[in-house]
């Protein structure tokens, strides 16, 4: 899945972190919305329906994740998705 990591930019996308992929998380921006976890480790669905899930989400190392989740970091905005809608249709 680090194709996935790379559409959405390679690196954490509040701290700038970029030395693991697999310190990367996908953070759902709007929780209530979020369908499954993605985790880089786990994927065993399709492009067709990882893409749309990850365009819910953020990415960010494990340490921001966690700041985010806790309330004292801010969640950055969502990024453009060209990246990512190009790695869907790819897969077609």
């Amino acid at each position: 899945m680090i194709q996935l990591v790379e559409a959405f930019g390679g690196c954490c996308s509040s701290c700038g972190f970029d030395v693991s992929h697999t310190a990367m998380d996908f953070h759902h921006v709007d929780p209530t919305s979020k369908r499954f976890t993605l985790a880089l480790d786990r994927f065993t669905r399709s492009w067709g329906k990882i893409v749309p899930e990850a365009m819910k989400c953020i990415l960010v190392c494990a340490n921001c994740h966690t700041e985010i989740e806790a309330g004292v970091r801010e969640c950055p905005p969502q990024p453009d998705y060209n990246a990512v809608l190009a790695l869907a249709q790819a897969d077609t």
